[in-house]
């Protein structure tokens, strides 16, 4: 299943749990007023921080913390932006210690969406250092990525409005009450609600928008499955205005299972709304693929030239025991044993290293009592075999001689 189906049922997912006022007063229930306010919002931005723990056969493993910003433009597909950071830390073994040199490291990273040109741009801000990569090549750089090609199975989906599936959203959210809110009070500017959303009805609420919209379902039965197996209910509350009906504050606590593994989070979102700002595609941004290669190209590099001698010299190995082969059925002789064609000949071996490196054509001389082969290995230099029984790098190119030099 591609990431790219869940782009605009989470957008919705997020219209709905962060908040809105309605054009419809007359419905009771502030999902929907919370959904329309959103939807009309010119902009907003989210603080979110969280907590949250691991649980491995009962025992607490890891625990960390999360902290992420979230501003978007005005519109049904608003360009957005934000920054976002982890904290991790190792309780019961000592793995992080090998890989980063303590069991707590942090990582933080800063994105941009840009959906009119289908681009997302991150830059990695902090990240615990790695003997094994240089990672000074990633961190404070901007790299994007071209979303667009991914999207294109539901291409036809994303081109929906959000707005026009939200407009089904009231209809199927009677069906597929996901999402249920309590008052529980009201201060002098706003109300507040406890909530439970429960997300495999939300799925179910999705797929139903999709339909009332003449679309196809988003999520098959085998996501609804899988979700309600693992995901346990939301819980939470709002803290709403109550002149826009917009959220101001939530706070909320979710749990996931796997297996005999559980994970836990607890957190609080701030919201703010306001003028819509422009936001500007980073300088010097490189390609992801560009920028990996920046990071792995070396190792990479090294691990592919190490690959191409070893199979110049396989070839070059095989073409030895073959030219004995060929100098036994010839009676005694090595005449003719750098043919391409025939039996036992070592011609083709020969073309086979020289194309492992791809450093030019090999070179192979007989006579009738001795011969010669060489190719160029990826460093420059030369690899030679004879019928004396030497292998190895040789001082120069083979030339017209029968022995390696």
């Amino acid at each position: 299943m591609k990431l790219t189906r869940f782009v605009l049922p989470t957008l919705i997912f997020g219209i709905v749990l962060l908040g809105t006022p309605t054009k419809a007063q007359t419905l009771p229930d502030p999902i929907i007023r919370m959904s329309d306010a959103v939807a009309d919002a010119p902009g907003s931005r989210s603080t979110t921080n969280a907590s949250f723990d691991v649980y491995e056969s009962g025992s607490r493993t890891y625990t960390g913390s999360v902290r992420g910003t979230f501003t978007s433009s005005a519109g049904d597909e608003p360009d957005a932006e934000g920054s976002f950071s982890f904290t991790l830390q190792e309780l019961k073994s000592d793995h992080f210690k090998e890989l980063f040199g303590k069991n707590k490291f942090t990582v933080a990273f800063d994105f941009k969406v840009l959906t009119s040109r289908k681009l997302a741009y991150f830059r990695v801000t902090q990240f615990p250092k790695v003997s094994e990569f240089d990672m000074k090549k990633i961190v404070k750089k901007w790299f994007y990525v071209d979303v667009g090609e991914d999207a294109s199975e539901y291409e036809s989906k994303l081109d929906i409005s959000s707005q026009e599936i939200l407009e089904h959203f009231p209809e199927a959210y009677r069906k597929y009450p996901a999402i249920t809110f309590t008052e529980q009070g009201s201060t002098g500017k706003e109300y507040v609600y406890a909530f439970r959303a429960n997300p495999t009805t939300f799925m179910q609420l999705v797929n139903e928008a999709y339909r009332l919209a003449g679309e196809d379902a988003v999520f098959s039965t085998s996501d609804l499955r899988e979700f309600g197996s693992h995901f346990d209910t939301v819980t939470g509350t709002y803290r709403i205005n109550k002149a826009t009906y917009l959220p101001t504050v939530a706070t909320y606590r979710f749990g996931y299972r796997y297996d005999d593994s559980r994970l836990t989070v607890s957190a609080k979102t701030t919201y703010k709304y306001g003028s819509v700002k422009s936001i500007k595609k980073p300088s010097g941004a490189v390609s992801f693929e560009r920028l990996i290669e920046n990071v792995y190209g070396g190792s990479l590099n090294s691990a592919r030239s190490k690959g191409s001698d070893a199979a110049l010299k396989s070839n070059l190995a095989n073409a030895r025991a073959e030219a004995e082969l060929y100098y036994d059925a010839r009676y005694n002789t090595y005449e003719g044993v750098c043919a391409t064609r025939g039996t036992w000949i070592i011609g083709d071996n020969v073309s086979a290293a020289a194309n492992a490196t791809g450093k030019g054509k090999g070179e192979c001389n007989d006579t009738p009592w001795e011969w010669a082969a060489s190719a160029k290995l990826t460093n420059g230099s030369y690899y030679c075999v004879d019928s004396t029984g030497f292998a190895g790098e040789a001082r120069k190119k083979l030339g017209t001689a029968t022995s390696c030099p």
